[in-house]
């Protein structure tokens, strides 16, 4: 965790040089993005060991830890701003954050409600995407990168978010295809 928070705040201190400019003009932020980014793979990595110590832990670090995440990160916001393209500390902070809360939240619907629920129990809506999950994703970067040639850049976001859910909906249509048919590809 210390090791996190020792290259977010290095990465932060980046963002105040003339150093910000290749951060903002690079792909992901490029060589120095990958600061920021690697900061967020650990800090993640840090919240993800509660799976590793039983079910009483995955609360308290993805709930608690989610929103402690997100209550800093957007209190941080209002000093240095939340910004995706320079990567800062709070988009870091409050993106791990989010991510933790809605991780929690499907794990207590699929743990800890299903166990109540018999229709939960059959759930496959999720599950066919996660048995071919590297798959789809790789189909998925193929539609998109197709939609992306054939699209202007300036049209509207409305369109953008209706064709993003077009995406989503092939994706899982192929997946539940997959899981018919059985086809199951693993590496």
């Amino acid at each position: 965790l210390s090791v996190a928070v020792i290259i977010m705040i290095l990465h932060q201190l980046i963002l105040f040089t003339p150093l910000s400019s290749i951060i903002y003009e690079s792909i992901e932020g490029g060589i120095l993005g990958a600061l920021s980014w690697g900061s967020m793979m650990i800090l993640s990595s840090f919240l993800a060991e509660a799976l590793t110590k039983g079910k009483d832990k995955v609360k308290s670090y993805f709930l608690f830890g989610g929103l402690i995440c997100v209550v800093l990160g957007f209190g941080f916001g209002f000093i240095w701003g939340i910004s995706r393209t320079y990567i800062s500390l709070p988009y870091i902070i409050v993106s791990v954050g989010i991510s933790s809360l809605i991780y929690y939240l499907m794990y207590y619907i699929f743990e800890v409600w299903a166990n109540n629920h018999e229709f939960v129990k059959k759930e496959k809506f999720f599950s066919v995407v996660g048995k071919n999950a590297f798959m789809l994703y790789l189909i998925h970067i193929i539609i998109v990168y197709s939609i992306y040639q054939i699209i202007p850049l300036n049209i509207s976001s409305v369109i953008i978010f209706s064709i993003s859910f077009v995406n989503v909906a092939i994706i899982w249509f192929i997946a539940f295809l997959m899981n018919k048919f059985k086809m199951f590809i693993v590496i």
